[in-house]
């Protein structure tokens, strides 16, 4: 039953239904013995008649109305039955899912050529230009080999792995305990090998002016250097997927990301411009003073959408996290009803522990920036 409960089916069991069913039945009724069978319910019911007329007084259980009852009874019963049976179909597959024998897997991901993805991604990434407009950020179109990326896409599971409380927004990290073997097999690979032997350096390569503006926004001239310095890696690699009704206002990601990347994956209704990320412009200036997720709007920036980056399989949109206001909209009205939108997202940024140890060495108006939200507003030091 842990197994039911993890993936979201009903967690009460049919016998549990049936038995509420029959504390319904007695409690609309009045009488015990007419849940124990149509037979001796009836029985009682022409004893009651008899006495009724003997005694001439009121029946105690209008029999149509049993009868009525009995049959919405009955089609409840029905359909609980329908449906535990289809639970026990999907709980099947599910099942066979979990337990696949990943060996084929094994094989297909000893025959990746690693290099070959790599000299792919670089001469990709070396044909694209950095926009400045409305900030830093590059399109990539057909960022991966094509047989590499079919394979990624071919192993997204069914939705069902996805968590999230809302459908319109949910997620899966190819470290999640409960998932296909295949999914995490594959998408592991892409996740911890792809994205930070490969394609770190080289976004880290083409950025680097960029970047080197942006530490010395963060730590200041006299700590550019040892910034310079830290040690980077990839958090938080993630499957998105987004369905009608998803909606995020302009924010910037967290300050301790220094690039946000997003590799756009076929959905349910291909190809769609509208779907893709949009990248905002603000009315002013402006400086963000906490490590959080910084919204705009609600610091009252007015922002104007700028541009759209497409929703188009197998491109890649990458961007500095500096000013970097970027939302998405999947509105209801416009949308497909069925509309699934996958990407897969990850951060570059400085390794936890070294950001740690640096952050204490600069100057107070330099660690007033890396607050928390809650730290600013009570005025708590870092």
């Amino acid at each position: 039953m842990r197994l039911v409960s993890a993936i979201g089916l009903p967690k009460a069991t049919l016998p549990q239904l049936i038995k509420e069913t029959r504390k319904a039945l007695q409690r609309d009724w009045g009488h015990e013995r007419l849940v124990e069978g149509p037979g001796k319910s009836l029985g009682k019911n022409e004893k009651q008649t008899d006495r009724a007329g003997e005694t001439n007084m009121a029946l105690p259980v209008d029999l149509r109305d049993v009868q009525r009852k009995m049959r919405a009874y009955e089609t409840r019963l029905g359909g609980l039955e329908r449906q535990a049976e289809a639970d026990r179909r999907q709980l099947a597959r599910f099942e066979s899912l979990l337990t696949q024998d990943d060996a084929a897997d094994a094989e297909t991901l000893a025959h990746i050529d690693l290099q070959r993805i790599a000299k792919h991604l670089q001469d990709r990434l070396a044909a694209v230009s950095i926009s400045n407009e409305p900030f830093p950020h590059m399109i990539v179109d057909d960022l991966l080999p094509a047989n590499f990326y079919e394979l990624l896409v071919d192993a997204i599971h069914p939705a069902v792995f996805f968590s999230g409380e809302k459908k319109s927004k949910q997620d899966f990290r190819p470290n999640a305990r409960l998932a296909p073997p295949r999914t995490k097999s594959i998408w592991g690979y892409m996740d911890q090998q792809v994205c930070p032997r490969v394609l770190m350096p080289i976004l880290l390569e083409r950025f680097r002016p960029q970047l080197d503006a942006h530490l010395r926004t963060l730590f200041g001239e006299e700590a550019l250097d040892r910034a310079r310095e830290l040690p980077m890696t990839t958090f938080e690699g993630r499957i998105m997927r987004r369905r009608p009704g998803y909606s995020l206002g302009p924010h910037q990601d967290p300050m301790r990301f220094f690039l946000t990347a997003l590799l756009y994956l076929s959905g349910s209704s291909g190809d769609d411009a509208r779907w893709g990320t949009q990248l905002f412009a603000a009315d002013r200036d402006f400086t963000v003073s906490v490590r959080n997720i910084f919204y705009a709007e609600s610091e009252g920036i007015r922002c104007t959408l700028a541009k759209t980056a497409p929703y188009r399989r197998n491109s890649l949109l990458v961007f500095l996290n500096h000013r970097s206001l970027h939302g998405a909209e999947i509105s209801p009205e416009s949308a497909p009803p069925d509309l699934e939108r996958f990407a897969f997202q990850f951060y570059i940024g400085p390794e936890t522990g070294a950001l740690r140890e640096l952050l204490p060495s600069l100057p107070a108006e330099r660690r007033s920036m890396w607050r928390t939200r809650h730290e600013a507003e009570s005025g708590d030091r870092v």
